[in-house]
């Protein structure tokens, strides 16, 4: 999956930086990572990279990457497969590839695969529905 190749590239390229933010963080309440778990689990749709005219990130990949820089972000990872929406699910599936070990990425992406429902999608201006099952074995 083309789209999920790019975010995971982003997803590695940015974790080092946001982890050293974490640390300096550290001392705080913690309330901006509960908030992006929250945010993550709850997401409606799911897409890597610029969407729309202005390029924005969405909300999704902006949560996965603040979880996935997290110390603990396998853990979380692996609790918001089991407690996320569909959309959800799939960028928890690129974060646990590339922050977690490869058993952890097996099981959700076998769990995913065999997921019967659609998602929405967005790759840049264009919104799709697509089958759960063809965004994973993308």
């Amino acid at each position: 999956m083309q789209t999920s190749a790019i975010g995971l590239i982003l997803l590695l390229s940015l974790t080092g930086t946001a982890v050293a933010t974490e640390k300096a963080d550290a001392g705080s309440s913690g309330h901006r990572s509960s908030s992006a778990y929250r945010e993550l689990v709850s997401v409606a749709e799911f897409g890597f990279g610029g969407r729309g005219i202005v390029g924005r990130t969405s909300l999704g990949e902006l949560a996965l990457r603040e979880v996935a820089a997290k110390i603990n972000a396998c853990d979380e990872l692996q609790r918001a497969v089991k407690e996320g929406t569909i959309a959800a699910k799939l960028y928890v599936l690129v974060g646990l590839r590339g922050v977690c070990d490869r058993a952890a990425y097996q099981e959700a992406r076998q769990v995913l695969h065999d997921t019967i429902g659609t998602v929405t999608t967005f790759q840049g201006c264009v919104m799709e529905y697509k089958n759960v099952h063809d965004v994973v074995a993308d």
